[in-house]
């Protein structure tokens, strides 16, 4: 078995959990000193809503599919796809998630799709700054806005330790 654990706001932590096979188990979520089990839905990435109300967790396995499960009354709205990295948006308005092409898809928390998009490689994800998404690595960096409002998107550099391979 093994599990990966989201921290959210507060003291809540998403734990997604799955078998050596691929067999979700489900997600647990303790928060407040009540923990909630969500069993069989996806368990490859596990994300909470800015607001701490909302997990959204994501199985990218053959017929995989995202959930986003509302923590306080348990219901969970199912999407379809097979997503990796999912998102939230800084309002909570949004979440977001990638198909292994890299393209990026966003929905409304009710489930419906809001916008698709090119993005970057699906195991990085493209990042949400405010309400905006961040697409990269495709030629023109760009920030959309949810109103469809593109602008140029410049990352900041890297100021950290670079490592440079020489020959032999």
């Amino acid at each position: 078995n093994y599990a990966r654990a989201t921290w959210g706001p507060g003291d809540r932590v998403a734990i997604a959990r799955a078998t050596q096979s691929g067999t979700s188990l489900g997600v647990a979520a303790p928060a407040n000193g009540v923990l909630k089990d969500f069993p069989g839905v996806p368990a490859n990435w596990a994300q909470w809503s800015p607001d701490g109300t909302r997990v959204a967790a994501s199985g990218i396995h053959e017929g995989g599919w995202m959930a986003i499960i509302d923590f306080e009354s348990g219901a969970i709205t199912r999407v379809e796809r097979p997503l990796y990295n999912p998102r939230w948006s800084a309002s909570g308005e949004f979440v977001s998630g990638q198909l292994l092409s890299g393209e990026v898809l966003v929905y409304r928390v009710d489930g419906s799709i809001h916008m698709r998009l090119n993005g970057v490689c699906a195991m990085l994800g493209s990042p949400w700054i405010g309400d905006e998404i961040v697409t990269w690595g495709f030629g023109e960096d760009v920030r959309v806005a949810m109103d469809g409002g593109v602008r140029p998107y410049a990352p900041a550099a890297n100021p950290g330790p670079v490592s440079t391979f020489l020959p032999g």
